[in-house]
């Protein structure tokens, strides 16, 4: 896909200067808009490089400085000011508000006809695109999907494409929630990846961008996803979860980076964690063992052994001890913090504790026991999550 440096390349580049926001040199470039109005939010999508001519705009100071901050405001990639009649001069603050917000600001004389500018922009997308999909994103599809076995080869090819490959990297998975919203998230998912990640490595699966994080360690990537999280929940009111992966440190490891980024989401899921961005180590090693485990029986035969006599309690005589054992399970066995969360008094609880015990034999201040009921319920979670997800069919599970 066409990047802000690439405006470099055109025939016209020599007419062409940088005036700030070099930063974002790395901005993925979707399409152009030739703005002719100061209210650009209801014609662009993002991804955009913007060409302004200045004719049917107000263009003093402080509506200029305005056009930059909604530009970041609506994903757009880089501004390009046709300086001449109706723009004499750039004034600094716009060139600091660039500066600011890493938006790329570039000026090019206005002598320059507009349809020479735009057919080459379009020139260029149209070759980035076509190299783009032959390399970056199908290269990494067809790594997940085990269609390239030799870790030699892997690093070959990824250098290839120019990605910098080192063996320090893992693959991240965000799943969007609402299916409605992608095409009109689409391109400011990518470009805020892209800017945040400063990688070219994605590809889109239905509704999961699935991609390489570059040469982080696993704080920093947690840290930038955890923006990403926020800017997306933040701009387009719609959830998503985000799974980071181990990081790949040998032979053959991406394929079981994303294996272990989608686990995390389906973790993220099952406990309902209130923070949406998780690696599959922030979750107890049992968990990640259930998870893994592909012996249905076995996990129905945990199931029935430890909470199967709770689960048939509540169903026939209308009880929530299942759902007490949750919150108590949540709440590391605090009986005051979980009679809270169940908005029922401390004593209520403690008969409910009582009556688990009664039922299943087992007793909650022996932490074998507990460890126990915990296995179960975790597996009983699981299969309920795992059949919900296989019914509504919203995502691929652990494929």
């Amino acid at each position: 896909m066409m990047e802000v440096k690439d405006l470099w390349k055109m025939n016209v580049a020599k007419n062409l200067k940088l005036l700030a926001g070099s930063k974002g040199a790395h901005y993925k470039i979707r399409w152009m808009y030739v703005c002719q109005e100061n209210d650009i939010a209801p014609w662009v999508q993002g991804g955009e490089v913007m060409i302004v001519y200045g004719a049917a705009m107000c263009c003093d100071v402080e509506h200029l400085v305005q056009l930059v901050r909604d530009s970041h405001a609506c994903g757009i990639a880089a501004i390009i000011i046709m300086r001449g009649i109706y723009i004499p001069d750039i004034p600094e603050e716009m060139e600091e508000a660039a500066d600011e917000l890493e938006i790329p600001l570039f000026e090019i004389s206005s002598e320059i006809p507009i349809s020479c500018l735009t057919k080459e922009i379009a020139d260029l997308l149209l070759e980035k695109e076509s190299v783009f999909h032959r390399s970056g994103g199908d290269v990494l599809r067809t790594i997940i999907e085990g269609r390239m076995y030799d870790y030699k080869n892997e690093n070959q090819i990824l250098g290839e494409i120019g990605y910098p490959w080192n063996g320090n990297d893992c693959v991240y998975v965000i799943e969007f929630k609402q299916k409605q919203v992608l095409e009109q998230i689409h391109t400011v998912a990518q470009n805020l990846v892209a800017r945040e990640t400063e990688t070219e490595l994605w590809f889109w699966n239905e509704n999961r961008l699935i991609g390489l994080a570059g040469d982080k360690n696993q704080g920093a990537v947690k840290n930038i996803m955890e923006n990403i999280y926020c800017k997306i929940k933040a701009k387009y009111r719609t959830e998503c979860n985000i799974g980071i992966g181990t990081f790949i440190t040998g032979k053959n490891q991406i394929r079981q980076s994303y294996e272990d980024a989608n686990t995390a989401i389906v973790l993220e899921q099952m406990m309902n964690d209130q923070s949406k961005v998780m690696s599959l180590q922030d979750f107890p090693i049992i968990l990640q063992l259930i998870v893994k485990c592909e012996d249905e029986d076995f996990l129905d035969r945990i199931i029935q052994s430890t909470v199967g006599v709770l689960i048939q309690n509540d169903r026939e005589k209308g009880t929530a001890l299942m759902e007490t054992l949750q919150e108590y399970v949540m709440c590391d066995g605090n009986i005051k913090e979980a009679a809270e969360q169940l908005y029922i008094h401390r004593n209520t609880m403690m008969y409910r504790i009582r009556q688990i015990e009664s039922l299943t034999k087992q007793d909650m201040s022996d932490i074998k026991c507990v460890g126990d009921i915990m296995t179960g319920y975790y597996a009983y979670q699981y299969k309920l999550l795992k059949n919900t997800m296989q019914t509504e069919n919203n995502c691929v599970f652990l494929q």
